[in-house]
């Protein structure tokens, strides 16, 4: 079971150990960039194990490298990986995973912003710290999380909820099998459903004002980051979302990694998930293709 993290305290810890001009290259997403956007309905801490941190511009190993080394002189131990026996070449590296000092509770994940000409759901780069080699995710879709990404009090941005739910949206158009790494609290979930129960979360926390915002910033964000590809992402991009709703176990899953999580001791069940669900197509997923269409003319 992961301990709670206050999400202000990586933030903090971020800006602290970092030089101000290293604060532009990083980008929080995930779990603690949501919980700290909503910190006063999640309450003072999340249950999550990991920080991700996005490197960037594109191809910034330089930068990337700099940071993680800079970590590792103050006292940051690095994680064991849990190699896939499968992996071929690069993807038997590990992904750089840094562990604080004084918290022994989270660690830092480094990963990277793809490029524009990236086709591959994942591309793995490799490179190396203190002489020791690892690789660098850049996850394709979660250039969009970089859009409107907002700051912290301590200076560090993170990304806004609204496009951290794009990315998962996009990352999963399919309800898949593969199961994370780990249990998370004593259940073994599939990826899909914990990324896009994570899109439920997040409409569930932003409530209706700002999922209102939702349709025109994923419209924009689409035709800016995949204008070929626009339509055909804005039509198909609540089918993995329908997909799990169909799926009782899936649904399950996705509840469980709610309340374990971000939802903590608020009483959230599957019919919840599926009223949040309800609105987010109304709102968003099904005026979507329209106005991304409208965009595009010319």
């Amino acid at each position: 079971m992961s301990s709670p993290v206050a999400p202000e305290v990586v933030l903090d810890l971020l800006a602290k150990l970092l030089p101000r001009d290293l604060h532009g290259n990083v980008v929080l997403v995930g779990s603690l960039a949501a919980a700290y956007h909503h910190r006063e309905r999640v309450g003072g801490s999340v249950r999550t194990k990991d920080a991700d941190v996005m490197v960037q511009p594109a191809g910034a190993l330089l930068e990337c490298r700099r940071i993680g080394e800079l970590l590792i002189a103050e006292g940051w131990r690095p994680m064991e990986w849990l190699r896939d026996p499968a992996a071929e070449g690069v993807r038997r590296l590990p992904v750089a995973r840094l562990v604080p000092p004084s918290l022994g509770s989270f660690y830092v994940e480094l990963i990277g912003v793809p490029s524009e000409a990236q086709e591959d759901p994942v591309s793995w780069i490799p490179y190396e710290l203190y002489g020791t080699p690892y690789v660098l995710p850049c996850h394709r879709f979660l250039v969009v999380a970089l859009r409107g990404a907002l700051t912290s009090g301590a200076g560090i941005r993170y990304a806004a909820p609204g496009m951290m739910a794009l990315s998962n949206i996009l990352s999963h158009r399919r309800l898949g099998t593969e199961n994370v790494r780990e249990p998370i609290e004593g259940l073994e979930v599939r990826r899909s459903s914990k990324d896009l129960g994570r899109v439920l979360v997040l409409a569930q926390l932003a409530g209706l004002d700002e999922m209102d915002t939702w349709l025109v910033d994923w419209a924009d964000a689409l035709c800016a980051h995949f204008r070929d590809e626009a339509d055909a992402l804005a039509s198909d991009a609540g089918r993995g979302l329908r997909e799990l709703l169909d799926d009782p176990s899936a649904m399950e899953e996705a509840r469980h990694v709610a309340e374990v999580g971000l939802l903590r001791g608020q009483g959230i069940d599957v019919g919840a998930l599926r009223a949040v669900a309800a609105r987010l197509f109304s709102l968003v997923l099904e005026p979507l293709p329209a106005l991304v269409a409208e965009r595009l003319k010319p």
